[in-house]
Parts: structure tokens; sequence; C-alpha cells
């Protein structure tokens, strides 16, 4: 009976061991692997929005998988080891997406935006804009990840002062206001833009033609083979800067003309550009070739005179579709203002000009005045027998003014107006002290003539150019060596002298637009 029982309790044991062996030699329970988030789509949208997160380790049992919104518990909808579906909860905001598997936690890169999803108005970067003529500045929708796919139009109610692109880029062409809508399905915001007029000014600095913009160098054009460039007249048409004057080579002009940066326009015969005008959406350069008056238009010239080759042309002002020229010719010994009408190819003789001397006009104004178109003409005229010129005003009929007294030499050189009301720039030379020339303008209002001496008939100086605009006066030319710009108000108070640079220069035109 002893030997059974200790037999039976041998093989218990061997049992017991046998079963220890099988348990330890079984397989491991696999460890979780840590969730991953690769990318979500779509990455904003409102409350209620379905989002497909990509990535690896979910769980196939949605419930094994919490996802949250900036903490913000979701309810999933589907789930495999690479996809949940899910929509974003009430109360989301705008922060990373998690997805926690067992107690391990993925978050995503970036953030989920949550929109307010109503679409009810379109937010813009700026709801006024001020800016100057040829400036740029762009407009942009600050909500416009709210919107799916959206159609966006962008126009300007005021296509002379601004122009607006498909991107919200503005470009601002000249003074004056204008509203800029832009618009989504029936959705519309819009922004008032305010531009202030620009000063244009052109000349000479360091030897090169320069431009101006409101008293900053804006281009300058190097002489392509001669030993500088000279600007005699600018103009401004949308976004373009057009310029006209000359490269001086060995003793001889040359025409050139630019637009922007770029030369256009040259010419290699003696010539030279005196202005720029656009007639009719044309660019002219008005000016001379081998001494006879001359309009180039896409660089074809058209002749004023015939067969006169001591004539010139100085100035010219566009009106109704007709560009008029105004200058000089000679015949004999004699001098004589004339008004081309280059458009019709027809002249005037509007003053002639004196045995041994002549009359010379170097501006013209064209304005309707009570119903009647009038051409006003600003030069000089030589005293017979005489050193010296006295400044005039003609129109059509013959003299309107003379606006010295002959006590020195005095020429005008530009003129500007609005209505009967005008401005003439020129010059002035004392004979006390020593011929000193200074720098005059004289204002004509309500037929009265008010002279303004700029230079104060100390310091050498002189007015090339004119410009009236919002009742001002904008004049331009030298004082002392430096190319300078005065501001004044129709009375002749001084607002503003600017002198546009350090160097030895001279200002020859002005636009402000």
């Amino acid at each position: 009976m002893k030997k059974i029982a200790s037999l039976k309790i041998l093989a218990f044991a061997l049992a017991i061991m046998v079963f220890s062996c099988g348990k330890d030699d079984g397989p491991e329970t696999p460890t979780p692997q840590s969730p991953e988030i690769t990318s979500f789509s779509p990455t904003s949208g409102p409350v209620g929005t379905t989002v497909e997160i990509s990535g690896k380790n979910f769980s196939t049992t949605k419930t094994d998988n919490t996802v949250k919104f900036n903490g913000q518990a979701a309810v999933i909808q589907t789930a495999t080891a690479t996809k949940l579906t899910v929509t974003v909860p009430n109360g989301a905001t705008t922060g990373n997406i998690t997805v926690k598997v067992g107690d391990k936690t993925a978050s995503s890169a970036t953030a989920f935006t949550v929109t307010n999803g109503t679409n009810e108005s379109i937010v813009l970067n700026k709801t006024s804009l001020q800016l100057s003529t040829l400036d740029t500045d762009q407009l942009s929708i600050t909500n416009l990840n709210e919107f799916d796919d959206p159609v966006i139009v962008w126009n300007a109610d005021n296509a002379d002062v601004i122009q607006v692109d498909g991107q919200g880029n503005i470009s601002a062409l000249q003074a004056g206001t204008a509203k800029v809508t832009v618009t989504i399905g029936s959705l519309t915001a819009t922004c008032d833009v305010t531009v202030e007029p620009s000063v244009f000014v052109v000349g000479q600095d360091n030897d090169e033609a320069t431009v101006w913009i409101n008293g900053s160098k804006l281009y300058s054009y190097p002489a392509e083979g001669g030993y500088s460039t000279v600007g005699k007249s600018i103009e401004v048409q949308g976004s373009d800067v057009f310029v006209g004057g000359y490269e001086l080579g060995v003793e001889i002009y040359y025409a050139r003309g630019w637009k922007n940066k770029d030369l256009i326009f040259s010419l290699e015969t003696y010539s030279q550009v005196e202005e720029v005008a656009i007639n009719n959406g044309d660019l002219y350069f008005v000016g001379h070739e081998e001494n006879r008056a001359t309009v180039w238009n896409d660089g074809n010239p058209s002749y004023l005179t015939e067969d006169v080759y001591n004539s010139f042309a100085m100035d010219a002002f566009s009106y109704n579709g007709k560009l008029y020229v105004i200058g000089q010719e000679s015949s004999a010994e004699l001098i004589n203002c004339v008004l081309w009408n280059a458009s019709s190819n027809t002249s005037q003789d509007i003053a002639p000009g004196q045995f041994g001397g002549g009359a010379f006009g170097r501006g013209i104004y064209v304005s309707e005045i009570e119903g009647q178109v009038h051409k006003f003409i600003a030069g000089f005229e030589d005293i017979e027998n005489a050193n010296y010129s006295v400044v005039k005003i003609w129109d059509e009929q013959g003299e309107l003014y003379q606006l010295t007294d002959g006590a020195g030499d005095a020429r005008a050189l530009s003129i500007a107006g609005n209505g009967n009301s005008m401005a003439v720039g020129g010059f002035e030379e004392s004979y006390d002290p020593g011929y000193q020339k200074h720098a005059m303008i004289w204002i004509i209002k309500d037929n009265m003539v008010t002279s303004i001496d700029l230079g104060n008939a100390e310091v050498y100086s002189g007015i090339e150019d004119v410009y009236l605009f919002d009742n001002h006066i904008y004049a331009v030319g030298q004082k002392d060596t430096f190319a300078t710009m005065w501001k004044l108000d129709m009375n002749g108070q001084i607002i503003e002298e600017v002198p546009l640079s350090i160097n030895d220069s001279e200002a020859n035109g002005i636009v402000v637009k």
C-alpha cells in the first residue's frame, strides 16, 4: 500500500512539472503599437463637418478609439486600422486633433480650423485705403477658409482712379476716389479707396535725364553713347510714365523718348523732344528735327512746316481730340510765333516778329470759356532796337497781356490754366545787381496780373514749367544750381519749396496726377 501511494505522489509531481514547462514555453501577448496621424481632410470646417483621419495603428473597434478636436471629444462614424471617420463635435475650437488607443495618444502636426459655417459675410483686411498715384497695395479676404471653392470677383467703380486685378491687387492711377467691391455668390464686401495726387518732375541729375515722384528719384536714363541725357517733358497715363528729351553728343542733340524705365524713341540726326502729349490715346513726341518743327507718332515724323527749316515746336496741348502745337518759324530775318493744329495740318501766325527780332511761343493752354474755345499762348517778344525781351500772352486774335515793362530781359516759358485763371512761369534778368536771372510766376485772375518773384532777384533761378491742380500752382526750375519744385496758392503765397537734388541739376517739366 505504501508503494502504491508513493507511485501516485510521484506521478502527481511529474504532472505538475509538465504543466509548468508547457506554460513557460507558450506564446507571449503582443505589446500594443502607438497610433499615428499622417493627415486629415478637410483641414477646416464648421461643427458637424465629416473629417477623415488617416494614419496607422488605430483600433478597428470604434469604441476603443477616442478622437478629440482641441480637447473636445468627437463621434466616430467608422474605424479601420488606417482611417477614422469622425464628426466635428459641438463646442469644438480650432486646434490639433488627437487619437487615443488604449493608453497611447497621437496628435496631428497641424491644427484643424473650426469655422462658423454660416458664410454670412466677407471680411476684408481693410475697409478703407489711402494711396498716392502709382502706389500699389493688396486687399485680402481674412475669412476665406469659411468658403468651399469660392468664385471670387473683384471690381472697382472708377477705373480712371484705380485698377484692381483678380487677386485683389490695387494700382493707383490718378487722384480721386473709388470703391472696390469683392463678390462671392450673393455676398459682397467693399473698401473705399482715396488716391492722393503725386507730383512728377523731369529734368537732369548727375548728367542723366531723371524723373522724381513726390521728391524722390523714380527713374534715371543714362546716355546710350553720348555725354549726357536731359529730360524736358513728362506725361503720365495709367501706370505708365512717358518722358521726352535729348541726348547730348559731340556738339549735337539727339531726340530721345522713354517709357517707364525703357528707351522707346531715338534719332541719330540733329533733333530734340520738347514736349510729350497724349491725344486720343496715342503718344506724341513734339520738337524739331534738323531745325524743322516736327511731331512724331510711333516714331513716324509729321513735319509742321513744308519748306521752312528754321522752325521749332516747343509745347503742345491736347483738347477734344485735337493736338495744338506752339512754337516759332523764321522767315528772312523775322521770327514769328506760330500755332499749329497737328491734327488738321493747319497753322496760324500768332505774333509777327519785329525787324531784327522775333516773337517766340513757349507754352500753350486751351480751354472752353462761355461756350468758346480759347487758345492761350505764353512767350516773349524782342523789343525792336533793344537788347531785351518782354513777356506776352496771346490768343488767336492777338496780344492779350504784356506781363513785364522792359526794365530787364524777361521770358515766359510755360503756361497753365483753369478757365480764364492762368499761371505763367519764366524768369526776369534784373540789371542791378549784375544781370541776375531770377524765377518768376505771373498769376492772371479776373483780368488782374500778380507778379511773384520766387528768386527775390538775389539768387540765380528760373521757372521752366508750371502746372495747375486743385487750385494750386506747381512750378519747377532751378534755384542756384539745384532742381527745385515750388507749390503756391492762386494768390501767390508759397506753400512749399522742395530741392530735388543736392547735385548740380535742373527740373524742366511737371505733371500732377
